[in-house]
């Protein structure tokens, strides 16, 4: 199956590029995926970048070298600089034509360590894909929900991370990416971890008789927040997840994370 990986970069408006670390961060992810990813001829590599910062890479060294050696095809959707971090991220859920099979959306911060077609080469249908973290009740997951609402919610409903996900059907992508934006729509609050809330209650508000939500294949196994559960064997995303927006904290960890896969220990 065949498989569209989608990415977002942005910097600030009105901020240096050239001090954004997450411009590093992206050099260093781009690698790995490179390298890790597995993509051929068939996927398709897309970025969203706001135009400040594709006018910074597009003379950057490393990144052309980087685009001349990709397998896939790269495409590229251009974005006006975003004002505030939450803006930005949302940046993810502007929708994109592909042919490809699968969807899949890629932080940056979450390193590829091994083909993706171990992940999508068994998926189903009309199915989205997502990566438990904890309690919907959680107010990084249910920052958006109403108090009445949360007061409904049952305990052991899982809350989701907004940073990976992969979709199996054109027609949930879209159902999913209108359904987040109308939750975006109606709030206005500034949430710890950005737009993840809007995610999360995007996605409890499918209609699950249309589609069904699969919690196994980024699991345990497959995907390592930090380094835990970390297998040589089995784990293809490892996500250094946290501090949302820190570009700082997320440089020294995806740093040291790129250091270990290049050496071979992880």
């Amino acid at each position: 199956m065949s498989l569209c990986l989608d990415c977002v970069l942005f910097t600030l408006k009105g901020k240096p590029v050239k001090e954004n670390k997450y411009v590093q961060i992206f050099i260093m992810w781009l690698s790995i995926c490179l390298k890790n990813a597995g993509l051929d001829q068939n996927d398709v590599l897309h970025i969203k970048m706001d135009s400040d910062t594709f006018e910074y890479l597009k003379n950057h060294p490393v990144f052309v070298a980087l685009h001349n050696k990709n397998t896939c095809v790269v495409k590229l959707l251009l974005c006006p600089p975003p004002s505030t971090i939450q803006e930005g991220m949302m940046m993810k859920y502007i929708q994109i034509n592909y042919e490809q099979d699968i969807y899949m959306y890629c932080d940056i911060d979450v390193l590829i360590t091994k083909p993706l077609r171990l992940l999508i080469e068994n998926m189903k249908p009309e199915t989205i894909y997502v990566h438990t973290e904890g309690p919907l009740v959680d107010p990084n997951y249910s920052g958006c929900f109403t108090e009445e609402e949360i007061s409904k919610i049952n305990k052991n409903l899982p809350g989701f991370s907004a940073g990976k996900f992969i979709i199996y059907g054109k027609n949930l992508y879209r159902d999913l990416l209108n359904s987040i934006l109308r939750v975006s729509y109606v709030n206005s609050k500034i949430h710890y971890t950005v737009e993840q809330p809007f995610f999360n209650k995007g996605l409890y508000g499918l209609n699950i008789n249309l589609y069904n939500i699969d919690q196994t294949v980024l699991g345990m196994d497959t995907v390592s927040p930090n380094c835990h559960f970390y297998s040589k064997n089995t784990t293809v995303l490892l996500d250094a997840m946290g501090e949302p927006g820190d570009g700082e904290i997320h440089f020294d960890k995806i740093f040291n994370f790129y250091i270990l896969i290049q050496s071979g220990i992880l």
